[in-house]
C-alpha cells in the first residue's frame, strides 16, 4: 500500500507564508505612500509633443498639473542629435483656474535641435531646490 501524502501545509509553514504575505503587503503600502506623498501638491508635467520649426526654434507642448491658482516656473529644453542642449528657456506659467492646462513654449536654439522637452517645473522660489 503506497504511503499517504498530505497536500495541506504544515501549520508552522502556513504561519511563515502568512507572515511573508503581510510583510510584502506592508512594504508595498509604504512604497505607494512614499510615491504619492512625494508628488502631492507639486507641479507635474507631461510632454505632449514638439515641433522643430527650423535651425533656431523648437516648439514644445506639455500638459501642466498644479494646484488651482498657483504660478509655476518651468525650464524647457531643446536637445540636439547628441542629447546635448541646443537651447533652454525658463518660463513663468501664470496661475490658472483649471488644475491641468496645456502650455506651449518656443525655445530658441544655437544650432539644430531634434527634440524638445520640459526639464523641470517648480513653484517660484524653489528653482534651486
Amino acid at each position: 500500500m503506497p504511503a499517504e501524502t498530505s497536500t495541506s501545509a504544515d501549520p508552522s509553514q502556513r504561519k511563515w507564508w502568512f507572515i511573508a504575505a503581510v510583510g510584502i503587503s506592508i512594504g508595498v503600502a509604504i512604497a505607494i505612500w512614499f510615491g504619492v506623498s512625494a508628488s502631492t501638491g507639486r507641479p507635474l508635467w507631461t510632454d505632449v509633443g514638439y515641433q522643430v520649426r527650423n535651425d533656431q526654434v523648437v516648439r514644445v507642448t506639455y500638459d501642466l498639473t498644479r494646484p488651482v491658482g498657483r504660478e509655476v516656473v518651468c525650464t524647457v529644453r531643446a536637445l540636439d542629435v547628441h542629447h546635448g542642449t541646443a537651447g533652454s528657456i525658463t518660463v513663468t506659467v501664470p496661475p490658472a483656474q483649471q488644475k491641468t492646462t496645456r502650455e506651449t513654449t518656443l525655445v530658441q536654439t544655437t544650432h539644430r535641435a531634434v527634440t524638445g522637452l520640459v526639464d523641470t517645473c517648480v513653484f517660484p522660489g524653489q528653482e534651486g531646490s
